[in-house]
């Protein structure tokens, strides 16, 4: 599932793990690939609420990016 947010895209690749699930996020912009990771390590008991998480983690990360990039241009 993608998903664009601030010039980027975030790709969720969400999977099961026993009878949890988890979501890697993988964070794209002009189709290269940033950064890819999983929200804290956690597992989740849906997979709506694995792909919340990743989702939520990989928008955090991009905030903090634009805001650092933002600073060092000051």
């Amino acid at each position: 599932m993608l998903h664009h947010y601030k010039g980027h895209t975030i790709e969720l690749i969400p999977g099961a793990e026993g009878l949890m699930w988890a979501c890697q996020y993988v964070i794209k912009k002009f189709n290269q690939t940033e950064i890819a990771g999983f929200p804290d390590g956690n597992t989740y008991a849906t997979r709506e609420d694995a792909e919340a998480a990743a989702l939520m983690k990989a928008k955090s990360l991009i905030d903090e990016s634009v805001v650092t990039n933002l600073g060092s241009s000051l």
